[in-house]
Protein backbone atom coordinates (compact mmCIF):
# COMPACT_ATOMS: atom_id res chain seq x y z
CA UNK A 1 0.00 0.00 0.00
CA UNK A 2 2.85 2.23 0.56
CA UNK A 3 4.35 1.62 -2.28
CA UNK A 4 1.00 2.55 -4.11
CA UNK A 5 1.13 6.21 -2.44
CA UNK A 6 4.71 6.77 -3.51
CA UNK A 7 3.95 5.62 -6.75
CA UNK A 8 0.57 8.16 -6.90
CA UNK A 9 2.84 11.16 -5.65
CA UNK A 10 5.26 10.97 -8.20
CA UNK A 11 2.90 10.39 -10.69
CA UNK A 12 1.15 14.13 -9.41
CA UNK A 13 4.96 15.39 -9.22
CA UNK A 14 5.21 14.50 -12.88
CA UNK A 15 2.09 16.15 -13.42
CA UNK A 16 2.40 19.28 -11.84
CA UNK A 17 5.58 19.74 -13.57
CA UNK A 18 4.13 19.31 -17.06
CA UNK A 19 1.59 21.80 -16.34
CA UNK A 20 4.04 24.16 -14.41
CA UNK A 21 2.96 24.92 -11.13
CA UNK A 22 5.28 22.18 -9.17
CA UNK A 23 6.76 24.61 -6.56
CA UNK A 24 9.52 22.39 -5.30
CA UNK A 25 10.06 19.32 -2.85
CA UNK A 26 7.84 20.95 -0.17
CA UNK A 27 5.05 20.41 -2.49
CA UNK A 28 5.81 16.73 -3.43
CA UNK A 29 6.08 16.04 1.20
CA UNK A 30 2.66 17.53 1.77
CA UNK A 31 1.59 15.66 -0.86
CA UNK A 32 3.05 12.87 0.85
CA UNK A 33 1.52 13.64 3.87
CA UNK A 34 -1.46 14.18 2.87
CA UNK A 35 -1.81 11.24 0.96
CA UNK A 36 -0.17 9.18 3.93
CA UNK A 37 -3.46 10.42 6.42
CA UNK A 38 -5.52 9.47 3.80
CA UNK A 39 -4.63 5.97 4.04
CA UNK A 40 -4.43 5.81 8.08
CA UNK A 41 -8.15 7.37 7.74
CA UNK A 42 -9.01 4.39 5.27
CA UNK A 43 -7.49 1.48 7.03
CA UNK A 44 -8.79 2.92 10.47
CA UNK A 45 -12.34 2.97 8.85
CA UNK A 46 -12.04 -0.69 7.28
CA UNK A 47 -10.61 -1.88 11.19
CA UNK A 48 -13.58 -0.30 12.53
CA UNK A 49 -15.76 -1.50 10.15
CA UNK A 50 -14.47 -5.70 10.38
CA UNK A 51 -14.52 -5.59 14.34
CA UNK A 52 -17.99 -4.34 13.94
CA UNK A 53 -19.18 -6.85 11.73
CA UNK A 54 -17.62 -9.49 13.94
CA UNK A 55 -19.08 -8.00 17.06
CA UNK A 56 -22.50 -8.01 15.65
CA UNK A 57 -21.92 -12.25 14.53
CA UNK A 58 -20.72 -12.57 17.97
CA UNK A 59 -23.48 -11.05 19.36
CA UNK A 60 -26.17 -13.08 17.66
CA UNK A 61 -24.24 -16.50 17.67
CA UNK A 62 -24.19 -15.41 22.13
CA UNK A 63 -27.86 -14.82 21.72
CA UNK A 64 -29.07 -18.40 20.31
CA UNK A 65 -26.15 -19.65 23.11
CA UNK A 66 -28.33 -18.06 25.43
CA UNK A 67 -31.62 -19.68 23.96
CA UNK A 68 -29.98 -23.09 24.17
CA UNK A 69 -28.96 -22.53 27.56
CA UNK A 70 -33.05 -21.68 29.06
CA UNK A 71 -33.06 -25.77 28.56
CA UNK A 72 -29.46 -27.27 29.64
CA UNK A 73 -27.35 -27.68 32.70
CA UNK A 74 -24.57 -25.01 32.95
CA UNK A 75 -22.02 -26.11 31.65
CA UNK A 76 -20.32 -26.33 28.11
CA UNK A 77 -22.44 -26.24 25.00
CA UNK A 78 -20.38 -27.49 21.78
CA UNK A 79 -21.95 -25.36 18.59
CA UNK A 80 -21.52 -26.00 14.91
CA UNK A 81 -21.59 -22.98 13.21
CA UNK A 82 -23.12 -21.81 9.53
CA UNK A 83 -21.83 -18.49 7.92
CA UNK A 84 -22.06 -17.43 4.41
CA UNK A 85 -19.23 -17.38 2.56
CA UNK A 86 -18.60 -13.70 2.51
CA UNK A 87 -18.22 -13.89 6.54
CA UNK A 88 -15.59 -16.25 6.47
CA UNK A 89 -12.99 -13.87 7.63
CA UNK A 90 -14.66 -12.60 10.14
CA UNK A 91 -15.05 -16.17 11.27
CA UNK A 92 -13.62 -19.21 11.10
CA UNK A 93 -10.19 -18.31 10.54
CA UNK A 94 -9.03 -19.08 14.08
CA UNK A 95 -11.65 -21.08 16.25
CA UNK A 96 -9.81 -20.56 19.82
CA UNK A 97 -9.59 -17.17 18.85
CA UNK A 98 -13.83 -17.20 18.10
CA UNK A 99 -14.02 -18.65 21.50
CA UNK A 100 -12.29 -16.25 23.53
CA UNK A 101 -13.98 -13.36 21.53
CA UNK A 102 -17.56 -15.10 22.09
CA UNK A 103 -16.62 -15.82 26.09
CA UNK A 104 -16.13 -11.83 26.38
CA UNK A 105 -19.68 -10.92 25.41
CA UNK A 106 -21.34 -14.12 26.43
CA UNK A 107 -21.97 -13.36 30.19
CA UNK A 108 -23.65 -9.96 29.67
CA UNK A 109 -26.31 -11.60 26.97
CA UNK A 110 -26.83 -14.79 29.78
CA UNK A 111 -27.03 -12.05 32.44
CA UNK A 112 -29.49 -9.81 30.73
CA UNK A 113 -31.92 -13.10 30.34
CA UNK A 114 -31.10 -14.16 34.19
CA UNK A 115 -29.37 -17.33 32.61
CA UNK A 116 -26.06 -18.77 34.66
CA UNK A 117 -22.79 -17.29 33.50
CA UNK A 118 -21.08 -20.22 34.01
CA UNK A 119 -22.16 -21.27 30.97
CA UNK A 120 -19.23 -21.58 28.35
CA UNK A 121 -19.71 -21.97 24.16
CA UNK A 122 -16.96 -24.22 22.56
CA UNK A 123 -16.78 -24.21 18.44
CA UNK A 124 -17.19 -27.34 17.23
CA UNK A 125 -16.56 -26.22 13.82
CA UNK A 126 -17.38 -23.34 11.99
CA UNK A 127 -17.91 -23.49 7.86
CA UNK A 128 -18.97 -21.56 5.15
CA UNK A 129 -22.75 -22.71 3.92
CA UNK A 130 -23.98 -20.87 0.22
CA UNK A 131 -27.33 -20.66 1.13
CA UNK A 132 -26.85 -18.95 5.00
CA UNK A 133 -27.84 -15.21 4.83
CA UNK A 134 -24.99 -13.38 5.39
CA UNK A 135 -24.61 -12.06 8.84
CA UNK A 136 -27.18 -13.95 10.36
CA UNK A 137 -25.04 -17.28 11.39
CA UNK A 138 -26.79 -21.13 11.52
CA UNK A 139 -26.12 -22.13 14.81
CA UNK A 140 -26.67 -26.08 16.28
CA UNK A 141 -25.35 -27.91 19.29
CA UNK A 142 -23.10 -30.44 18.57
CA UNK A 143 -21.75 -33.06 20.65
CA UNK A 144 -18.54 -32.47 22.41
CA UNK A 145 -15.06 -34.25 21.08
CA UNK A 146 -13.22 -37.00 23.06
CA UNK A 147 -10.70 -35.31 25.04
CA UNK A 148 -7.50 -34.99 22.95
CA UNK A 149 -4.54 -37.03 24.44
CA UNK A 150 -0.94 -36.91 23.61
CA UNK A 151 0.81 -38.97 21.00
CA UNK A 152 1.41 -42.32 22.34
CA UNK A 153 4.50 -43.96 20.23
CA UNK A 154 4.00 -47.47 21.31
CA UNK A 155 0.18 -47.60 21.17
CA UNK A 156 -1.06 -50.87 19.37
CA UNK A 157 -1.88 -50.12 15.70
CA UNK A 158 -4.50 -51.67 13.21
CA UNK A 159 -4.71 -51.39 10.05
CA UNK A 160 -8.47 -50.57 9.27
CA UNK A 161 -10.49 -52.11 5.83
CA UNK A 162 -9.32 -50.20 2.84
CA UNK A 163 -12.05 -47.37 2.27
CA UNK A 164 -12.85 -47.15 6.09
CA UNK A 165 -12.12 -43.28 6.18
CA UNK A 166 -11.82 -40.18 5.12
CA UNK A 167 -11.24 -36.39 5.37
CA UNK A 168 -13.85 -34.38 4.64
CA UNK A 169 -12.37 -30.28 3.85
CA UNK A 170 -14.71 -28.12 5.70
CA UNK A 171 -15.56 -25.38 3.80
CA UNK A 172 -15.36 -26.96 0.54
CA UNK A 173 -18.69 -28.66 -0.36
CA UNK A 174 -17.99 -32.16 -2.02
CA UNK A 175 -14.08 -31.91 -1.57
CA UNK A 176 -12.62 -34.60 0.17
CA UNK A 177 -9.35 -36.94 0.97
CA UNK A 178 -9.00 -40.77 1.26
CA UNK A 179 -6.80 -42.08 3.97
CA UNK A 180 -5.04 -45.11 2.93
CA UNK A 181 -5.21 -48.11 4.46
CA UNK A 182 -1.86 -47.39 6.47
CA UNK A 183 -1.94 -44.40 6.91
CA UNK A 184 0.35 -42.33 5.87
CA UNK A 185 2.05 -38.54 5.65
CA UNK A 186 -0.33 -35.46 5.39
CA UNK A 187 0.64 -32.35 3.40
CA UNK A 188 1.28 -30.43 -0.16
CA UNK A 189 4.30 -32.37 -2.07
CA UNK A 190 3.02 -34.66 -3.90
CA UNK A 191 5.97 -37.45 -4.29
CA UNK A 192 6.28 -37.36 -0.37
CA UNK A 193 2.94 -37.45 0.93
CA UNK A 194 0.09 -40.31 1.17
CA UNK A 195 -2.60 -37.44 2.01
CA UNK A 196 -1.75 -34.62 0.05
CA UNK A 197 -4.44 -31.47 0.53
CA UNK A 198 -3.76 -27.87 -0.67
CA UNK A 199 -3.87 -24.66 1.48
CA UNK A 200 -1.11 -22.35 1.54
CA UNK A 201 0.03 -22.71 5.14
CA UNK A 202 0.47 -26.21 5.57
CA UNK A 203 3.76 -27.50 4.92
CA UNK A 204 5.08 -29.56 2.51
CA UNK A 205 5.26 -32.03 5.45
CA UNK A 206 2.74 -31.32 7.87
CA UNK A 207 1.87 -33.76 9.54
CA UNK A 208 1.69 -37.94 10.30
CA UNK A 209 -1.57 -40.08 10.62
CA UNK A 210 -1.82 -43.75 11.25
CA UNK A 211 -4.96 -45.87 12.52
CA UNK A 212 -5.07 -47.70 15.77
CA UNK A 213 -6.03 -50.65 17.46
CA UNK A 214 -9.86 -51.15 16.14
CA UNK A 215 -9.73 -48.97 13.12
CA UNK A 216 -12.34 -46.81 14.27
CA UNK A 217 -9.46 -43.61 15.50
CA UNK A 218 -5.92 -42.27 14.15
CA UNK A 219 -2.89 -41.21 15.80
CA UNK A 220 -2.24 -38.23 14.62
CA UNK A 221 1.12 -36.19 14.88
CA UNK A 222 3.20 -33.14 13.52
CA UNK A 223 5.99 -33.04 11.61
CA UNK A 224 7.44 -30.06 12.97
CA UNK A 225 5.16 -27.71 10.54
CA UNK A 226 5.70 -23.99 10.26
CA UNK A 227 2.25 -23.34 11.62
CA UNK A 228 1.20 -25.70 13.71
CA UNK A 229 -1.90 -28.56 14.22
CA UNK A 230 -5.26 -28.94 16.30
CA UNK A 231 -7.61 -31.58 17.05
CA UNK A 232 -10.82 -29.99 17.65
CA UNK A 233 -9.60 -25.98 17.41
CA UNK A 234 -7.00 -27.45 20.45
CA UNK A 235 -3.61 -26.78 19.55
CA UNK A 236 -1.74 -29.95 19.85
CA UNK A 237 1.35 -31.69 18.48
CA UNK A 238 0.18 -35.43 18.61
CA UNK A 239 -3.22 -36.51 19.51
CA UNK A 240 -6.42 -39.12 18.65
CA UNK A 241 -8.35 -38.72 16.09
CA UNK A 242 -11.76 -40.11 16.50
CA UNK A 243 -14.84 -40.08 13.67
CA UNK A 244 -16.13 -36.60 13.77
CA UNK A 245 -13.61 -34.77 15.01
CA UNK A 246 -11.85 -32.05 13.21
CA UNK A 247 -8.10 -31.35 12.27
CA UNK A 248 -6.54 -28.35 11.71
CA UNK A 249 -3.87 -27.84 9.43
CA UNK A 250 -2.32 -24.55 9.60
CA UNK A 251 -4.21 -21.29 9.73
CA UNK A 252 -6.79 -22.13 7.96
CA UNK A 253 -7.33 -25.48 6.73
CA UNK A 254 -9.67 -27.73 8.35
CA UNK A 255 -10.92 -31.65 7.83
CA UNK A 256 -13.57 -33.69 9.72
CA UNK A 257 -13.09 -37.09 9.93
CA UNK A 258 -15.38 -39.42 8.58
CA UNK A 259 -15.10 -43.30 9.18
CA UNK A 260 -17.52 -45.16 5.96
CA UNK A 261 -18.72 -48.46 5.02
CA UNK A 262 -16.35 -49.84 2.09
CA UNK A 263 -18.06 -48.17 -1.47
Amino acid sequence: MLIMVIVAVVGAVAWWKKKGRYDGPGMARRMFRDALSWLRVAAAREDREFVEQRQCLLRRIGETVAGFAETRAPGALWLAIEINPEDHGLLGVNLVTDEEDLALVLPEILRRRGRSPQVKARIRECRSEPSAIRGNPRIALTTGPARTRLFEDDAPTAVPAPGRARLVVIGRTGETVRIPAAGGVIGRDVEKCEVVVESPTVSRRHARIRPRAGGDCFLVEDLASANGMSINSRPTEAGILRDGDILGLGRKLRLRLEVVADE
